[in-house]
């Protein structure tokens, strides 16, 4: 009996020449997290012979030893076809809580030490694979906000990924954190003077769809695609996804290499791979982790606004090209509060005005305004203008931090935009982001035709 689905098909997805000489990040939190968010897509990957890297940035030390979890992640990446060089480890603990009921993302300060539960302060690995700052600066970094954002932040100039996976915000706090905390280490990228560094971003659950999924393998489809977690599974039943910002039916769902395509669970090429994780119980939930397809979000970075000055009539201008989409104050509860990461004009404001100044003349086609998460306040109306004049009025935003697209024919010499709030409601409308765009469709690696049955590939 053949265990994999062998008719006449082949993904051709990363064979395309573009791909070639291209590297590849996987960024997740713990040791079977990447299987979780993106195992069959590395294994793709990786059977195009394209370099892709993990990075494991905890030791997921909390309930076992650090170093039974790493030596599992070692394991499971070298079933995937991964040398250990391409096995990177920031060393940081699990569960990083100030106290019971502070996480150190929420801290006050950027500096606090955080002592793990099992009372370490710095970072480590094992004695035959140091972790990445051991590696770099042959020291060890302590548990602090500020050095873990740093560390992300060098191992992305150090390899500089053209293309990267990284967990987006769902239930568990570590994902939380490092979701919010990486997209401060990109935006700091993204800030300098004169980058040019500008990867292809895309965020996914590791819970929601995948490790707390549906058991759906043996359904009647046999492997169907990604869905939604239901029910206590999902981070907020109010919202479509488990972050605000994203509408399920705008997922990006990338076809999976025909050897993980199987019809047993031990025929599937990621079998291996997920019974490394022998302290996690991986094997139970492969019924939830193997789908047809897997899913994610696409964060550009090619924005002129990361390198523009902000200007504001009152508020915190910065939130306008910090990268994040919305924010947490306590990533610890369930459901977590979506708020915050928001230019929000003083009430008394009557301008309600931010404008931003490119670093040089650009031709602009495409505006892309972010709301504010509040849903339970909103941008009503507002006003795009260019400094040649140009205008254009719009509203109401969608709710939730949602993005509002406004493409328009290619306007040259532009010098700065002005976005104008006319009418707001509730005490926390504003917004989350503003990126502006030459183009109105940055050129991607990920070009494919998705023939379809019963919506699965």
């Amino acid at each position: 009996m053949r265990t994999f689905f062998d008719g006449p098909f082949e993904n051709s997805l990363y064979s395309d020449p573009a791909w070639q000489g291209k590297n590849v990040l996987i960024v997740v939190p713990h040791q079977d997290d990447e299987l979780n968010l993106a195992g069959a897509t590395i294994r793709a990957l990786l059977d195009h012979k394209i370099k892709v890297r993990v990075l494991f940035c905890t030791n997921s030390d909390r309930f076992e030893p650090g170093s039974l979890r790493i030596q599992e992640g070692i394991a499971s990446c070298r079933a995937l076809g991964l040398p250990d060089e391409d096995i990177i480890f920031l060393g940081y603990c699990n569960t990083f809580r100030l106290r019971k009921d502070l996480h150190f993302y929420n801290g006050a300060s950027d500096d606090l030490l955080v002592t793990s539960t099992r009372g370490l302060t710095e970072t480590y690995c094992l004695p035959e694979k140091p972790e990445f700052c051991f590696l770099k600066h042959h020291v060890h970094h302590q548990y602090t906000r500020r050095n873990f954002r740093v560390d992300l932040q060098e191992v992305l100039l150090t390899y500089r990924p053209a293309v990267i996976f990284a967990v987006d915000f769902d239930r568990h706090p570590d994902h939380r954190a490092l979701s919010l905390l990486f997209e401060e280490a990109l935006a700091r990228i993204l800030q300098q003077p004169g980058n040019t560094y500008k990867p292809e971003v895309y965020k996914g659950f590791a819970y929601n769809g995948s490790y707390l999924g549906k058991r759906d393998f043996y359904d009647f489809l046999n492997l169907a695609g990604e869905v939604q977690a239901e029910g206590s599974f999902s981070n907020n039943q109010a919202f479509d996804t488990d972050y605000p910002p994203y509408d399920w039916e705008n997922r990006i769902r990338l076809p999976l290499p025909r050897e993980t395509l199987s019809r047993t669970l031990n025929g599937n090429a990621l079998y291996p791979s997920i019974r490394a994780h022998f302290s996690q119980g991986m094997l139970h939930n492969a019924k939830r982790v193997f789908n047809s397809d897997q899913v994610f979000w696409r964060r550009r970075t090619d924005s002129l606004s990361y390198q523009a000055a902000v200007s504001v009539t009152s508020g915190a201008g910065c939130y306008l090209q910090d990268f994040k989409l919305a924010d947490c104050p306590n990533i610890l509860a369930l459901p977590a509060r979506i708020e915050g990461s928001t230019w929000i004009p003083a009430p008394e404001d009557s301008s309600r005005q931010a404008r931003l100044t490119l670093a040089r003349p650009h031709t602009v086609s495409r505006i892309v305004i972010s709301g504010n998460a509040d849903t339970a306040s909103q941008v009503l109306a507002g006003k795009i203008t260019l400094s040649t004049g140009w205008q254009q009025e719009f509203g109401p935003l969608k709710k939730g931090a949602k993005a509002n697209l406004f493409d328009f024919p290619p306007q040259d010499n532009i010098s700065w935009v002005e976005i104008t709030l006319t009418q707001v409601q509730g005490t926390a409308a504003g917004l989350t982001e503003v990126e502006i765009y030459e183009q109105q469709a940055e050129p991607t690696l990920f070009q494919y035709l998705k023939i379809m049955i019963n919506d699965t590939f």
